[in-house]
């Protein structure tokens, strides 16, 4: 496994699949955190898809 700075980090996806950004993201959802579930700002950059959090809507 990596290290990623927890700076770097945009949002998850949840075990349910709802991604949630890194502001919506509580306590619980950072301590049992895979690094696959991850998107980073160099993920998010690099994909030509667009990644929308499922709680408040704002954009990753």
């Amino acid at each position: 496994m990596g290290m990623i700075k927890k700076e770097e980090i945009r949002g998850r996806q949840d075990a349910e699949g709802k991604i949630v950004c890194a502001d919506c993201m509580e306590d619980d959802d950072w301590k049992d955190v895979r690094e696959a579930d991850l998107f980073t700002d160099d993920h998010v950059e690099k994909s030509d898809d667009l990644f929308f959090c499922d709680l408040c809507g704002n954009q990753l």
